[in-house]
Parts: C-alpha cells; structure tokens; sequence
C-alpha cells in the first residue's frame, strides 16, 4: 500500500504532521509512507523508520517534486498543506481514492486573533484536525500524538529564547529524548508538549 502525506511547511506544522504518521503506521504496518516537505525540514525526517521516503521540495519548485512522484499508483493521498502549492503536487497524481483535504478553519482562526472570540469546538486542535484528514475516526484522546524519530544525523536540542512568548525570554523548555532501539540502530523519540504554549 503507497500513501503519500504532504505538508510542505511550516516547521512546527511539519512536526505536528507527525501525528498522521503515527497513525497511519499503525492502521497499515505494511504500507509504504511517503512525506513531501520542504527541503529545510527534509532533514527532521532522516532515519525515520516509519517513512519509506522523504520528498524534499525547493520554494516553487512543486512540479519537480510531483515528477519524483509520477509512476506510483497511490492507494490514499493525504494533503495536510490544501494550498496552491500541494495542489501542483498532486495534479496528474494517479490515485485510488480521491485525496483527503485538510480542512482549514480560516473563520474560527480570524475570529480567535482579531475578535478574541473562540469558534473552535471543545477538544480540537490541529494534531486531532490532521488525524481526520489522515482518515482517524475514533475519540481525539485516543489518537497517538506528535514525535519526531531522531538519530544521529538528525538529533537537535532547543536553545535560546523565544521573543514575545509566554516565557519572555527564558530558555525555551527543553525536549526530553526517549531512548529506544529500532530495527536499524538506536534512536531517539523527541516527545512533543502539546500546551506548551498556554
């Protein structure tokens, strides 16, 4: 089974698509996952054993990155980016099943910064948002959350401080990093909070 997922950026977005390769890893263990970022965040996926592959896109260049993806027949395609941009990609994509969208909230959102008036429904989040779109029907607290699978080659420890956030100007928290072993060497998990920033 091929299922190609895209989110294209940006950084914190990509790290939360981690989300929807939890679990579509784990409803199909024998499929072949591949992940269209761009080409800075390429590198946050070096050594993740639940990708076959990893797709990195330069600014404008979608359409070489759909060449790369011509060929394969894709039995889900699952669009986290729905822009302009991951339109281009899966244009002339042959798949088996009409691609799933990421619904953005665009009213709730504008409502939520300019009126300070909360639209979203009680228990949604973009984490639970990316596991609908990747085809998750159970209870949101079921659902696995974000990891990213470091190793060597992609292992990174937050430092500094974040101007204007909650904290202002304390070091940012530090990450704690599981020990595991896998099947191709050992690896670190970075755990990801999700109310960090409340």
């Amino acid at each position: 089974m091929e299922i190609l997922i895209i989110r294209l950026s940006s950084m914190g977005d990509v790290v939360l698509a981690t989300s929807a390769l939890e679990y579509l890893k784990s409803a199909f263990p024998q499929s072949n996952l591949w992940f269209v970022t761009e080409k800075k965040y390429a590198g946050l996926f070096a050594g993740d054993t639940r990708l076959a592959r990893v797709i990195a896109v330069e600014k404008d260049g979608e359409r070489d990155a759909a060449q790369a993806l011509f060929g394969v027949v894709w039995d889900k395609i699952i669009d986290l980016q729905h822009n302009r941009r991951s339109l281009r990609i899966r244009k002339g994509l042959v798949s088996r099943q009409a691609a799933s969208v990421f619904r953005k909230r665009h009213f709730a959102r504008n409502a939520l910064l300019f009126a300070r008036a909360n639209l979203y429904p009680r228990g949604d989040s973009v984490v639970v948002r990316y596991a609908r779109a990747a085809g998750y029907a159970g209870a949101p607290g079921a659902f696995p959350g974000a990891r990213l699978l470091l190793d060597d080659r992609n292992a990174m420890r937050p430092s500094g401080s974040c101007p204007r956030a909650q904290w202002c100007g304390r070091p940012l928290p530090s990450f704690p990093l599981a020990r595991g072993r896998t099947r191709n060497g050992p690896q670190r998990t970075l755990l990801l909070w999700a109310g960090i920033l409340r």
